[in-house]
C-alpha cells in the first residue's frame, strides 16, 4: 500500500524563500555520541606543502563546492606575525607555523600553532627557536614534524602539542626544505656544504639514511611508494629509494647553484622548475629521469586527471597533459599570485589584492571573496617561510598574514532524527526540500542495528526505507542496502550503513519536496535513525525546511534531532507540533510537546513548553509561530557549532508529533 505524506506536513515542507541551517547527528547525549557517518575512502586532509606528499595541490575527496562562507578568521596582528605557512588540516585541527618581524638581527620569533577547526579557538602553541624566520611542518600518524633553519628537527603530538623528540640533523647548517612525512619517515633536505637529503624515523628521530645532492635548498621532497624526488636549480633533479636512499636517477642540467624548487609528481611524471630559459620548467619521466617536455610556472603546478594548471605572468593557464594543448586561461584581476589548488573539481587561486577565486575545470569563475589581506606567492626560493592554500576536513584554509582565514560550505549537508518506529500511522517520516535550480545527489539511510552498539535499547532490527515526492509518488525503496543496484556508489560515497540489514538510497533529486519513510520489515517496531546527506554540498541547490514526524514516547524513546550551524551565525526557529496534526487526520497526537535545545556537550541552552511563554513577539514576527498555544517554539541565534534538539511530552505524555527547524532572518 502506498503511504502518502500527511497533508499538514506537505504544507510545512512547501514553504519557500527559507535560508538553511545544517542539521546532522551530534554528540549532546551519549546515545548520539558515536552514531557518525563512516569516513570517506580517501582521507580529506592536508599533510604537507601543496596538500600532500605528491605536492600536486589536489584534494579529490573533499565534499566542498563553492559558494563558501567564512567559518572563522584568526588575526595574528597582536603578535606582529608577517608570515603564515601552508596549513596542516588533521585530527580536527588547523596547524600552521608563523614568524614575526619583531625579532632582532636574524632571530625572528617563530611558533607552531594549532586551532580547533570548527571554532577557531587556539588549542596549543609552542615556540620554535633558531636562526632566521624559516620553519615549516609536515604531519603523519598523529605527529607534527618541524625543521628550523639550524637543522633541529622536532616531533610533536598533534593533539596536545607535547614534544616527543628532538634531533640535530648532521653534516649541514642551512635547512630551508619543508619536510614531507609519510609511511613512518620524514624526508627533508639540508644545505651549506653541498647538499644532503635525509630520511628520519618518525618514532625517535634516528637518521635512517643520507644521500648527497648538489646544494639542498628549498626543495620539499615529493614522495611516492617507490621514490623520493627533489630538485634544485638548472635543474639538478634526483630520485632516491625511500627505504634505502639508493640513487635511482639524476637529471643534471648545464649548471648548478644555490636554491631549489619543490617538484610535483603526477601520473608517472615529475614536474621540476628552476630552468634558465623562457620555459622555466621541465617534465621528467618519474622512472628514468628522461626529459619529456617543458612548461612555465611561477608556482608549483596543480593537477587533476589530464589537466595541468600553471601560473605565469599573473595568469593561470590550463593545459592538457597528454597533448600539451592550452585549454583556457584566467587572469582574474591581473594580480594572481598564489599556487593553485584543486578541491573536489574546483580550482582555487588567490590574488595580491586579497581576492580568492573559485573556478570550474573549464576556467569559468564560480565564486570569489575578499580575504582581507594579500594572498602571497609560495616563495619557493625564499628561506623565510613557505605558504600556500590548503584543504581538508571539508575546509579551505587561506594563510594571508596577519590573517588565517578558514572557509566552509554554508547550508545543509546532513539532516538526521532518531525516534521510535511503530506501524501504521506511527512510522517515522522525514521531510526535506531541495531548493534552487539544479539537481543534487542525495543519500538517505535508515539505521537500526548499528544503534545497539552505542547503548540504544529496542533498536529496529530491519529498517526499510521509501522515498517519495511531495505529491506522494514513490521514487524508490530499499530494504537492505547491499541489494541496491548502485551498491558500489553507496560505498564510494563514504556513507554505506555499517549493518547489511540497514537501508540506503542514493539518487539525484531535482529541486522540490521529498519524504523519507522508515518502517520495520514485516511490521516490526523499534528505535531507528533516519539521515539525509547532501553529496553535492554547495552546488547552489540546498536542503531547506527540515521536518520529522514520529511517535514520541518517554525515556530513551523521545525524538532527537541535530542541528549544525556552519560558517556564520544563524537565527534559528525550532518548533514542535502536536495538537495541530489532528487537522490532517493524524491519530494519537502528542497533546503537550516540550522542546529543549542543547549544545554539543549536552548543556541546556533553552527550553520551552508553550510558545507564548517567552519571545512571543519575535516568534510571531518570524512567521512560524505554532498554531496551538500548547505547542513550543525556540528562537535563538546560534554560533557555528553542533546542537541537539530534544522533543518530549510534557508530564511524560506520548504521541505523534512533528519537529521542524527553520533558519530565519
Amino acid at each position: 500500500m502506498q503511504i502518502r505524506y500527511p497533508k499538514i506536513i506537505l504544507q510545512r515542507l512547501l514553504f519557500r524563500g527559507l535560508v538553511v541551517v545544517a542539521a546532522q547527528l551530534v554528540v549532546a547525549l551519549p546515545i548520539l555520541a558515536q552514531t557518525t557517518p563512516t569516513p570517506t575512502p580517501v582521507p580529506d586532509v592536508s599533510v604537507a606543502f601543496q596538500n600532500n606528499a605528491l605536492h600536486d595541490g589536489n584534494d579529490p575527496s573533499s565534499p566542498i563546492v563553492p559558494p563558501l562562507a567564512l567559518k572563522w578568521r584568526h588575526d595574528f596582528s597582536a603578535q606582529q606575525v608577517t608570515g603564515i605557512s601552508y596549513p596542516l588540516i588533521v585530527q580536527g585541527l588547523v596547524i600552521v607555523t608563523t614568524w614575526s618581524s619583531s625579532g632582532e638581527s636574524s632571530d625572528f620569533p617563530k611558533s607552531l600553532v594549532a586551532f580547533d577547526e570548527n571554532t577557531g579557538h587556539q588549542v596549543w602553541s609552542v615556540p620554535i627557536t633558531g636562526l632566521y624566520g624559516f620553519v615549516n611542518a609536515a604531519y603523519d600518524a598523529g605527529k607534527v614534524f618541524v625543521v628550523n633553519h639550524d637543522g633541529i628537527m622536532r616531533a610533536f603530538d598533534a593533539a596536545t602539542g607535547t614534544e616527543l623528540w628532538s634531533v640535530k640533523l648532521p653534516d649541514q647548517y642551512a635547512f630551508t626544505s619543508p619536510p614531507t612525512a609519510i609511511n613512518g619517515k620524514v624526508f627533508v633536505g639540508g644545505a651549506g656544504l653541498g647538499g644532503t637529503v635525509y630520511a628520519v624515523d618518525e618514532n625517535n628521530g634516528q637518521v635512517l639514511w643520507e644521500s648527497t645532492v648538489e646544494n639542498g635548498d628549498d626543495s620539499s621532497p615529493a614522495v611516492t611508494a617507490t621514490s623520493v624526488y627533489v630538485s634544485y636549480v638548472c635543474p639538478q633533479a634526483y630520485a632516491f629509494n625511500p627505504t634505502t636512499g639508493v640513487l635511482q636517477w639524476h637529471y643534471s642540467g648545464p649548471c648548478e647553484g644555490g636554491g631549489g624548487n619543490t617538484p610535483v609528481f603526477h601520473q608517472g611524471k615529475v614536474y621540476v622548475r628552476g630552468v634558465f630559459s623562457s620555459q622555466n620548467g621541465l617534465i621528467l619521466n618519474a622512472s628514468t629521469g628522461a626529459s619529456l617536455g617543458s612548461f612555465s610556472s611561477l608556482t608549483p603546478p596543480a593537477f587533476v586527471g589530464n589537466l595541468a594548471l600553471y601560473l605565469s605572468s599573473a595568469t593561470l593557464t590550463a593545459t592538457n597533459t597528454s597533448t600539451g594543448q592550452v585549454l583556457w586561461s584566467f587572469a582574474g584581476d591581473g594580480l594572481l599570485d598564489s599556487a593553485p589548488v584543486i578541491v573536489n573539481q574546483t580550482i582555487y587561486i588567490g590574488s595580491r589584492s586579497g581576492i580568492l577565486y573559485g573556478l570550474d575545470l573549464n576556467g569559468k569563475q564560480k565564486w570569489s571573496t575578499q580575504v582581507g589581506a594579500v594572498i602571497p606567492v609560495p616563495d619557493d626560493g625564499n628561506a623565510v617561510l613557505r605558504t600556500g592554500l590548503g584543504a581538508g576536513d571539508g575546509l579551505l584554509v587561506v594563510p594571508a598574514a596577519p590573517f588565517l582565514a578558514v572557509y566552509a560550505p554554508s547550508g545543509i549537508t546532513n539532516i538526521s532524527s532518531r525516534g521510535l518506529v511503530q506501524t501504521g500511522n506511527n512510522v517515522m517520516i522525514g521531510g526535506f526540500i531541495v531548493s534552487g535550480a539544479q539537481s543534487k545527489n542525495v543519500l538517505v539511510r535508515a539505521l537500526g542495528p548499528t544503534l545497539a552498539q552505542f547503548g540504544v535499547a529496542n533498536t529496529l532490527a530491519n529498517p526499510t526505507l521509501d522515498l517519495y515526492t511531495s505529491n506522494g509518488a514513490l521514487i524508490t525503496s530499499n530494504d537492505n542496502w547491499v541489494s541496491a543496484v548502485n551498491k558500489q556508489a553507496i560505498i564510494d560515497s563514504g556513507y554505506a550503513p555499517p549493518n547489511n540489514s540497514e537501508s540506503a538510497i542514493l539518487t539525484s533529486l531535482a529541486p522540490g519536496g521529498y519524504t523519507a519513510i522508515v518502517r520495520g520489515f514485516n511490521a516490526t517496531s523499534g528505535v531507528a535513525l533516519v539521515e539525509g546527506y547532501d553529496l553535492d554540498n554547495g552546488v547552489g541547490s540546498k536542503f531547506i525546511n527540515l521536518s520529522t514526524r514520529g511517535y514520541v514516547e518517554t525515556g530513551a524513546n523521545v525524538m532527537i534531532a541535530g542541528v549544525v550551524v556552519r560558517a556564520e551565525n544563524q537565527n534559528v526557529l525550532i518548533r514542535a507540533l502536536g495538537p495541530t496534526l489532528t487537522r490532517a487526520g493524524v491519530p494519537n497526537v502528542l497533546a503537550d510537546p516540550w522542546l529543549e535545545l542543547r549544545d554539543s556537550n549536552g548543556n541546556l541552552l533553552q527550553a520551552n513548553d508553550n510558545w507564548k511563554d517567552t519571545q512571543q513577539g519575535a516568534i510571531q514576527a518570524s512567521g512560524y509561530a505554532p498554531p496551538k498555544d500548547l505547542e513550543p517554539a525556540i528562537l535563538s541565534t546560534l554560533s557555528p557549532a553542533s546542537y541537539t534538539v530534544i522533543l518530549r511530552g510534557n508530564n511524560n505524555g506520548i504521541g505523534n508529533a512533528l519537529l521542524e527547524i527553520y533558519a530565519v532572518n
